[in-house]
């Protein structure tokens, strides 16, 4: 049995292992960095570290019609979350609509994605069907590719 931080990206639900999260945090203002990832909203700063924030809902090119509407979001308000994660031994942050809860997971209960590029589907670990709702499960470590984890470790 595997457990599963749930999370909510525009009307999506993912799942990340339990065993690939720091912590979640309260969404913070995060400082912009010029000529980053289009997909990196920038750097936050938490217990001394500088740590690069990853907005999955561009990462993944989901659109959501009411952040687009209301640039001005009042943070302190927000149900965003940022879930400290480590790639290739980096701390991330990744920055999400909404963290539901945990869950408990039977490894016979994820199937493997079998639609789209191997490349593009690389960071899926699996999708799991809970009462008639699809969660795809992520892979944080496949999350970047080489390329842009070495871009990232610059900032």
């Amino acid at each position: 049995m595997e457990k599963f931080v749930i999370f909510r990206l525009g009307d999506e639900t993912f799942g990340l292992s339990l065993n690939d999260v720091i912590e979640v945090i309260r969404r913070e203002n995060v400082v912009e960095v010029p000529r980053a990832l289009d997909f990196v909203e920038g750097v936050l700063q938490l217990r001394n570290r500088v740590i690069p924030a990853i907005d999955l809902r561009k990462r993944f090119n989901i659109v959501d019609i009411e952040s687009e509407k209301n640039s001005e979001i009042d943070y302190n308000n927000s149900l965003e979350k940022i879930i400290i994660t480590l790639i290739n031994k980096k701390y991330v942050g990744l920055i999400v609509d909404e963290v539901y809860k945990v869950i408990s997971l039977e490894p016979s209960s994820i199937e493997t994605p079998t639609m789209g590029r191997k490349s593009d589907r690389a960071y899926v670990k699996g999708i799991a069907k809970i009462d008639d709702q699809l969660i795809v499960l992520i892979n944080s470590s496949k999350l970047l590719s080489l390329e842009e984890q070495s871009q990232i470790e610059s900032i």
